[in-house]
Protein backbone atom coordinates (compact mmCIF):
# COMPACT_ATOMS: atom_id res chain seq x y z
CA UNK A 1 0.00 0.00 0.00
CA UNK A 2 1.33 3.45 -0.95
CA UNK A 3 2.28 5.82 1.84
CA UNK A 4 0.25 9.03 1.28
CA UNK A 5 -0.75 12.17 3.14
CA UNK A 6 -4.14 13.04 1.54
CA UNK A 7 -5.61 9.69 0.55
CA UNK A 8 -6.31 8.19 3.99
CA UNK A 9 -7.58 4.95 2.45
CA UNK A 10 -6.81 2.87 5.52
CA UNK A 11 -8.48 5.42 7.79
CA UNK A 12 -11.71 5.39 5.79
CA UNK A 13 -11.83 1.60 5.73
CA UNK A 14 -11.34 1.37 9.50
CA UNK A 15 -13.96 4.08 10.09
CA UNK A 16 -16.47 2.20 7.95
CA UNK A 17 -15.90 -1.03 9.84
CA UNK A 18 -16.10 0.80 13.17
CA UNK A 19 -19.43 2.41 12.21
CA UNK A 20 -20.89 -0.98 11.30
CA UNK A 21 -19.74 -2.44 14.59
CA UNK A 22 -21.20 0.51 16.50
CA UNK A 23 -24.55 0.04 14.71
CA UNK A 24 -24.60 -3.63 15.67
CA UNK A 25 -23.86 -2.65 19.27
CA UNK A 26 -26.79 -0.23 19.25
CA UNK A 27 -29.06 -3.05 18.08
CA UNK A 28 -27.75 -5.26 20.90
CA UNK A 29 -28.34 -2.51 23.47
CA UNK A 30 -31.89 -1.86 22.26
CA UNK A 31 -32.88 -5.53 22.19
CA UNK A 32 -31.44 -6.15 25.64
CA UNK A 33 -33.07 -3.04 27.10
CA UNK A 34 -36.55 -3.84 25.67
CA UNK A 35 -36.38 -7.62 25.65
CA UNK A 36 -37.69 -7.56 22.08
CA UNK A 37 -36.04 -8.76 18.90
CA UNK A 38 -38.45 -6.70 16.78
CA UNK A 39 -38.62 -3.13 18.02
CA UNK A 40 -39.70 -1.54 14.74
CA UNK A 41 -40.83 -2.59 11.29
CA UNK A 42 -37.28 -2.35 9.91
CA UNK A 43 -36.15 -5.14 12.24
CA UNK A 44 -38.56 -7.67 10.67
CA UNK A 45 -41.50 -6.20 8.75
CA UNK A 46 -43.14 -9.54 7.94
CA UNK A 47 -42.63 -10.83 11.47
CA UNK A 48 -44.09 -7.65 12.96
CA UNK A 49 -47.22 -7.89 10.78
CA UNK A 50 -47.69 -11.54 11.76
CA UNK A 51 -47.13 -10.77 15.44
CA UNK A 52 -49.71 -7.96 15.35
CA UNK A 53 -52.29 -10.37 13.92
CA UNK A 54 -51.46 -12.84 16.66
CA UNK A 55 -51.76 -10.07 19.24
CA UNK A 56 -55.24 -9.21 17.94
CA UNK A 57 -56.28 -12.84 18.35
CA UNK A 58 -54.76 -13.09 21.83
CA UNK A 59 -56.48 -9.92 23.04
CA UNK A 60 -59.76 -10.95 21.44
CA UNK A 61 -59.60 -14.36 23.12
CA UNK A 62 -58.90 -12.74 26.48
CA UNK A 63 -62.12 -10.76 26.13
CA UNK A 64 -63.94 -13.85 24.87
CA UNK A 65 -62.89 -15.66 28.06
CA UNK A 66 -64.40 -12.82 30.10
CA UNK A 67 -67.57 -12.97 27.98
CA UNK A 68 -67.84 -16.72 28.51
CA UNK A 69 -67.32 -16.36 32.25
CA UNK A 70 -70.05 -13.71 32.32
CA UNK A 71 -72.42 -16.08 30.51
CA UNK A 72 -71.45 -18.84 32.92
CA UNK A 73 -72.18 -16.59 35.89
CA UNK A 74 -75.53 -15.59 34.39
CA UNK A 75 -76.59 -19.21 33.94
CA UNK A 76 -75.46 -20.05 37.47
CA UNK A 77 -77.61 -17.23 38.88
CA UNK A 78 -80.63 -18.55 36.99
CA UNK A 79 -79.94 -22.12 38.07
CA UNK A 80 -79.59 -21.11 41.73
CA UNK A 81 -82.97 -19.34 41.59
CA UNK A 82 -84.53 -22.41 40.00
CA UNK A 83 -83.15 -24.51 42.82
CA UNK A 84 -85.21 -22.37 45.21
CA UNK A 85 -88.18 -22.69 42.85
CA UNK A 86 -87.86 -26.46 43.08
CA UNK A 87 -87.75 -26.27 46.88
CA UNK A 88 -90.91 -24.12 46.96
CA UNK A 89 -92.77 -26.48 44.62
CA UNK A 90 -91.64 -29.48 46.61
CA UNK A 91 -92.90 -27.90 49.83
CA UNK A 92 -96.24 -27.13 48.16
CA UNK A 93 -96.47 -30.74 47.03
CA UNK A 94 -95.70 -32.03 50.51
CA UNK A 95 -98.52 -29.89 51.88
CA UNK A 96 -100.93 -31.19 49.26
CA UNK A 97 -99.98 -34.77 50.07
CA UNK A 98 -100.67 -33.97 53.71
CA UNK A 99 -104.06 -32.47 52.80
CA UNK A 100 -104.97 -35.45 50.64
CA UNK A 101 -105.99 -37.51 53.63
CA UNK A 102 -109.40 -38.16 55.22
CA UNK A 103 -108.01 -37.50 58.70
CA UNK A 104 -107.46 -33.82 57.87
CA UNK A 105 -110.25 -31.41 58.76
CA UNK A 106 -111.59 -28.70 56.49
CA UNK A 107 -110.00 -26.05 58.72
CA UNK A 108 -106.62 -27.76 58.53
CA UNK A 109 -106.92 -28.02 54.76
CA UNK A 110 -107.52 -24.30 54.59
CA UNK A 111 -104.39 -23.67 56.66
CA UNK A 112 -102.38 -25.96 54.41
CA UNK A 113 -103.80 -24.21 51.37
CA UNK A 114 -102.66 -20.85 52.73
CA UNK A 115 -99.08 -22.11 53.01
CA UNK A 116 -99.28 -23.55 49.51
CA UNK A 117 -100.31 -20.13 48.25
CA UNK A 118 -97.31 -18.64 50.03
CA UNK A 119 -94.97 -21.14 48.34
CA UNK A 120 -96.50 -20.40 44.94
CA UNK A 121 -96.11 -16.67 45.57
CA UNK A 122 -92.41 -17.32 46.15
CA UNK A 123 -92.25 -19.17 42.83
CA UNK A 124 -93.67 -16.09 41.12
CA UNK A 125 -91.34 -13.74 42.99
CA UNK A 126 -88.29 -15.75 41.95
CA UNK A 127 -89.45 -15.67 38.34
CA UNK A 128 -90.00 -11.92 38.22
CA UNK A 129 -87.11 -10.73 40.39
CA UNK A 130 -84.23 -12.99 39.37
CA UNK A 131 -81.95 -10.91 37.17
CA UNK A 132 -78.33 -10.48 36.13
CA UNK A 133 -77.14 -6.94 35.48
CA UNK A 134 -80.79 -5.83 35.24
CA UNK A 135 -81.55 -8.59 32.72
CA UNK A 136 -84.53 -10.66 33.82
CA UNK A 137 -83.81 -14.36 33.51
CA UNK A 138 -86.92 -16.38 34.36
CA UNK A 139 -89.88 -14.57 32.80
CA UNK A 140 -89.28 -15.96 29.30
CA UNK A 141 -87.83 -12.69 28.01
CA UNK A 142 -84.31 -14.10 27.97
CA UNK A 143 -84.59 -15.62 24.53
CA UNK A 144 -82.07 -15.96 21.71
CA UNK A 145 -79.34 -14.05 23.51
CA UNK A 146 -75.89 -14.13 21.90
CA UNK A 147 -72.50 -14.40 23.58
CA UNK A 148 -69.26 -13.72 21.68
CA UNK A 149 -66.94 -16.59 22.57
CA UNK A 150 -64.14 -16.01 20.05
CA UNK A 151 -61.87 -13.33 18.65
CA UNK A 152 -63.43 -13.27 15.19
CA UNK A 153 -66.89 -12.51 13.72
CA UNK A 154 -69.39 -15.34 13.85
CA UNK A 155 -67.80 -17.04 16.85
CA UNK A 156 -70.81 -16.83 19.13
CA UNK A 157 -73.12 -19.00 21.21
CA UNK A 158 -76.85 -18.37 21.54
CA UNK A 159 -79.12 -19.74 24.24
CA UNK A 160 -82.46 -19.05 25.92
CA UNK A 161 -84.00 -19.64 29.33
CA UNK A 162 -87.64 -20.67 29.47
CA UNK A 163 -90.06 -18.95 31.81
CA UNK A 164 -90.50 -20.31 35.34
CA UNK A 165 -93.47 -18.21 36.45
CA UNK A 166 -96.66 -19.62 37.93
CA UNK A 167 -98.45 -19.36 34.62
CA UNK A 168 -95.61 -20.92 32.63
CA UNK A 169 -95.35 -23.82 35.06
CA UNK A 170 -99.13 -24.27 35.26
CA UNK A 171 -99.45 -23.73 39.00
CA UNK A 172 -101.40 -20.49 39.25
CA UNK A 173 -104.11 -20.80 41.89
CA UNK A 174 -107.75 -20.38 40.82
CA UNK A 175 -107.49 -18.27 37.71
CA UNK A 176 -104.33 -18.95 35.75
CA UNK A 177 -103.76 -16.86 32.61
CA UNK A 178 -103.19 -20.20 30.88
CA UNK A 179 -106.49 -22.03 30.49
CA UNK A 180 -106.88 -25.41 32.14
CA UNK A 181 -103.83 -25.37 34.40
CA UNK A 182 -105.02 -23.53 37.50
CA UNK A 183 -104.75 -25.38 40.78
CA UNK A 184 -108.11 -26.08 42.38
CA UNK A 185 -109.06 -25.12 45.92
CA UNK A 186 -108.70 -27.98 48.39
CA UNK A 187 -110.07 -26.41 51.57
CA UNK A 188 -113.22 -28.50 51.31
CA UNK A 189 -115.15 -31.00 53.44
CA UNK A 190 -113.28 -33.81 55.14
CA UNK A 191 -112.67 -36.77 52.92
CA UNK A 192 -115.08 -35.72 50.19
CA UNK A 193 -114.50 -37.25 46.81
CA UNK A 194 -114.39 -33.77 45.30
CA UNK A 195 -111.64 -32.64 47.65
CA UNK A 196 -109.50 -35.71 47.07
CA UNK A 197 -109.99 -35.51 43.31
CA UNK A 198 -108.94 -31.87 43.32
CA UNK A 199 -105.87 -32.62 45.42
CA UNK A 200 -104.83 -35.49 43.14
CA UNK A 201 -105.19 -33.20 40.14
CA UNK A 202 -103.10 -30.55 41.90
CA UNK A 203 -100.38 -33.09 42.67
CA UNK A 204 -100.19 -34.01 38.99
CA UNK A 205 -99.86 -30.34 38.02
CA UNK A 206 -97.14 -29.79 40.60
CA UNK A 207 -95.28 -32.85 39.35
CA UNK A 208 -95.48 -31.45 35.81
CA UNK A 209 -94.24 -28.07 37.07
CA UNK A 210 -91.24 -29.67 38.79
CA UNK A 211 -90.48 -31.64 35.63
CA UNK A 212 -90.50 -28.36 33.69
CA UNK A 213 -88.14 -26.74 36.20
CA UNK A 214 -85.88 -29.79 36.07
CA UNK A 215 -85.77 -29.52 32.27
CA UNK A 216 -84.82 -25.84 32.44
CA UNK A 217 -82.11 -26.62 34.98
CA UNK A 218 -80.80 -29.46 32.83
CA UNK A 219 -80.45 -27.09 29.87
CA UNK A 220 -78.65 -24.58 32.09
CA UNK A 221 -76.33 -27.30 33.36
CA UNK A 222 -75.50 -28.25 29.78
CA UNK A 223 -74.76 -24.65 28.82
CA UNK A 224 -72.61 -24.20 31.92
CA UNK A 225 -70.55 -27.25 30.97
CA UNK A 226 -70.25 -25.88 27.45
CA UNK A 227 -69.03 -22.48 28.60
CA UNK A 228 -66.52 -24.08 30.96
CA UNK A 229 -65.21 -26.10 28.01
CA UNK A 230 -65.12 -22.94 25.87
CA UNK A 231 -63.10 -21.08 28.51
CA UNK A 232 -60.65 -23.95 28.82
CA UNK A 233 -60.24 -24.15 25.05
CA UNK A 234 -59.77 -20.40 24.65
CA UNK A 235 -57.13 -20.31 27.38
CA UNK A 236 -55.25 -23.19 25.78
CA UNK A 237 -55.29 -21.62 22.31
CA UNK A 238 -54.36 -18.20 23.70
CA UNK A 239 -51.41 -19.72 25.55
CA UNK A 240 -50.05 -21.29 22.37
CA UNK A 241 -50.59 -18.12 20.35
CA UNK A 242 -48.70 -16.17 23.01
CA UNK A 243 -45.81 -18.63 22.71
CA UNK A 244 -45.84 -18.22 18.93
CA UNK A 245 -45.84 -14.43 19.26
CA UNK A 246 -42.97 -14.61 21.74
CA UNK A 247 -40.86 -16.61 19.29
CA UNK A 248 -41.30 -13.85 16.72
CA UNK A 249 -41.01 -10.74 18.89
CA UNK A 250 -38.86 -11.59 21.89
CA UNK A 251 -35.10 -11.32 21.91
CA UNK A 252 -32.84 -14.30 22.63
CA UNK A 253 -31.06 -12.82 25.65
CA UNK A 254 -28.20 -15.33 25.55
CA UNK A 255 -27.58 -14.64 21.87
CA UNK A 256 -27.80 -10.87 22.30
CA UNK A 257 -25.45 -10.92 25.32
CA UNK A 258 -22.90 -12.92 23.32
CA UNK A 259 -23.27 -10.52 20.40
CA UNK A 260 -22.86 -7.54 22.73
CA UNK A 261 -19.60 -8.89 24.15
CA UNK A 262 -18.25 -9.73 20.68
CA UNK A 263 -19.19 -6.37 19.16
CA UNK A 264 -17.80 -4.47 22.16
CA UNK A 265 -14.43 -6.19 21.71
CA UNK A 266 -14.45 -5.53 17.96
CA UNK A 267 -15.36 -1.88 18.62
CA UNK A 268 -12.47 -1.44 21.04
CA UNK A 269 -10.11 -3.05 18.54
CA UNK A 270 -11.46 -0.82 15.79
CA UNK A 271 -10.86 2.30 17.87
CA UNK A 272 -7.27 1.20 18.52
CA UNK A 273 -6.68 0.47 14.82
CA UNK A 274 -8.28 3.77 13.79
CA UNK A 275 -5.85 5.57 16.10
CA UNK A 276 -2.94 3.85 14.36
CA UNK A 277 -4.40 4.57 10.92
CA UNK A 278 -4.64 8.26 11.75
CA UNK A 279 -0.89 8.26 12.51
CA UNK A 280 0.09 7.05 9.02
CA UNK A 281 0.30 10.58 7.45
CA UNK A 282 2.75 11.56 10.20
CA UNK A 283 5.08 8.77 9.06
CA UNK A 284 5.08 10.32 5.62
CA UNK A 285 5.97 13.69 7.13
CA UNK A 286 9.03 12.18 8.82
CA UNK A 287 10.24 10.97 5.45
CA UNK A 288 9.94 14.51 4.11
CA UNK A 289 11.93 15.86 7.06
Amino acid sequence: MALTINGGGATYSVQNSLNKTTNRLQVNFKRLSTGLRVNSAKDDSAGLAYALRLDNSIRGMAQAVRNSNDALSLSQVAEAALDETTSALQRARDLMVQANNSTVTSTTRQTLQDEVLSMLAEVQRLATQTDYNDINLLTGSFSGNTFQIGADPGEAVMFSILAASQAALGVSFNGSPVAGVALGSFGQGVGTASALSTLNSNLTKLDNAMDSVASIRANLGAIQNRFESIVSGLQSVSENLSIARSRIMDADIAQETTGLARNAIIQQAGIAILTQANLQPQVALRLLG
